[in-house]
């Protein structure tokens, strides 16, 4: 319970941080970010002190001691007044009970679809990668091809914030995977919808929680207890970052966003293609700001360090990487595979899929939607997977029908999410709904 303890008080530092100066002024948006600064700092030291092979009660005393003396100095320094820091949600008091019973609705869907330890892939991969960083001095015995099946050359950070939990209870308790999952999918209701409050959109807030509760848009992967879900939630935030970029501490915010965004790297492959598309389209819509590229930039190298260092030191080679030239080039030239590939992406995306309706509500609602950055490097993340399933030295038919729906899971929250502040931005949304009301 020490760790547990320990991550406490860096999350209370990191609380009083936020709120003093991200410019935020929702509790809900400043916890919900600062919990999973919190957890992204916790997982980069721990696999820091398993690479030095430090022993876990120095490091997890290290961390509680240093936590404890830094949150004990800040308040000394009236870093948690309460006088400055923003409790508030903005919100009536009907909208905030509309808010806690779709949240309680939330909470008993999932726990009736959650299994012990998960489906396939959360005990095959993310629990038996994290049960290896139970042992510091011989966690490398992940990292092997001879056990192809748990893809050793996956990011940490999930399995990571698993095992250094089960290491401080002493055990390895399924309660703890589950919890995490729980977590992370309320953070992804909640960072959505408190973002959208802090716009002053609330009830496109209430309606982004109802969809994703009352939808299989969630629940589909959340309880699976896969990554899938914590990478949606780092790809959410990396765009809660841009949205606020005009609202918020002109420092504070492309710092975050770089953290975020780079961070995704470190939950799954995949982050790494939404980090490489994100920075660049985000350096083409700020090109004229040269201070907030600098400050992005100086955000994602912390992440990117520790990315670096396990691809390049530990992790064996992906799958894709490690085929040879001729078999790309074999692939690269057969028409077949674009064919496959091509009308799988039709079936799934084009014939009544939910994001065609989200774009259809896009065309009707916020136009101008098309050409905010989110779309785009939607856009481009869907044509990266295509890329991807061409290369794939999987079948074609098992990989797509495999990975295709947990791909767009990545997808799905954050251009939902962008077009609802997009309708809040160009829309008289809220205001339509206030005269309906009066005329009720």
């Amino acid at each position: 319970m020490i760790i547990l303890v320990a991550l406490f008080l860096w999350w209370m530092v990191a609380f009083g941080g936020f709120c003093r100066y991200s410019s935020f002024k929702n509790v809900i948006l400043n916890g919900v970010l600062s919990l999973w600064m919190t957890g992204a700092l916790a997982s980069f030291l721990f696999f820091f002190s398993l690479i030095g092979h430090v022993n876990f009660m120095v490091f997890q005393w290290s961390l509680l001691l240093l936590g404890g003396g830094c949150l004990a100095f800040l308040w000394r320094r009236h870093w948690f007044s309460l006088k400055e820091i923003p409790l508030g949600m903005g919100l009536t008091a009907l909208q905030t009970r509309l808010l806690m019973a779709m949240l309680l609705v939330f909470t008993i869907l999932f726990s009736v679809g959650a299994d012990r330890w998960g489906e396939w892939d959360a005990w095959a991969i993310w629990m038996l990668h994290a049960k290896f960083l139970l042992f510091e001095n011989h966690f490398t015995n992940l990292f092997t091809n001879d056990i192809f099946f748990t893809h050793p050359d996956y990011p940490l950070m999930l399995s990571s914030l698993i095992a250094f939990v089960w290491k401080s209870l002493g055990h390895s308790s399924p309660v703890v995977p589950l919890v995490v999952a729980y977590v992370t999918g309320l953070s992804l209701l909640l960072g959505m919808a408190a973002s959208l409050f802090e716009l002053t959109y609330r009830k496109l807030g209430l309606a982004i929680v109802f969809v994703f509760t009352f939808s299989n848009l969630l629940f589909s992967f959340s309880h699976s207890q896969y990554a899938d879900t914590l990478l949606s939630l780092f790809i959410v935030c990396s765009f809660v970052f841009y949205h606020h970029r005009n609202t918020g501490n002109a420092a504070l915010l492309p710092l975050m966003a770089g953290f975020f965004a780079a961070s995704a790297g470190w939950v799954k492959n995949e982050g790494l293609l939404f980090f490489g598309l994100f920075s660049c389209f985000y350096l083409v819509y700020n090109v004229k700001h040269f201070r907030r590229i600098l400050l992005y930039g100086v955000g994602a190298l912390l992440p990117l360090v520790v990315i670096f260092i396990f691809k390049m030191g530990y992790a064996p080679a992906n799958d894709i990487v490690a085929s040879d030239a001729d078999g790309y080039v074999a692939k690269l030239t057969d028409v077949s595979r674009y064919l496959v590939v091509g009308e799988y992406y039709y079936k799934n995306l084009l014939s009544g899929s939910q994001l065609l309706l989200l774009l259809v509500v896009g065309a009707v609602f916020a136009f101008r939607w098309y050409r905010e950055m989110p779309l785009w490097v939607g856009g481009a993340m869907l044509a990266g997977y295509f890329g991807i399933y061409i290369l794939s030295p999987y079948g074609l038919d098992w990989h797509l029908g495999t990975s295709f729906n947990r791909l767009m899971h990545h997808l799905t929250p954050f251009l939902i999410y962008s077009a609802f502040v997009c309708i809040g931005q160009h829309t008289n949304f809220e205001t339509l709904c206030v005269r309906l009301d009066s005329k009720q």
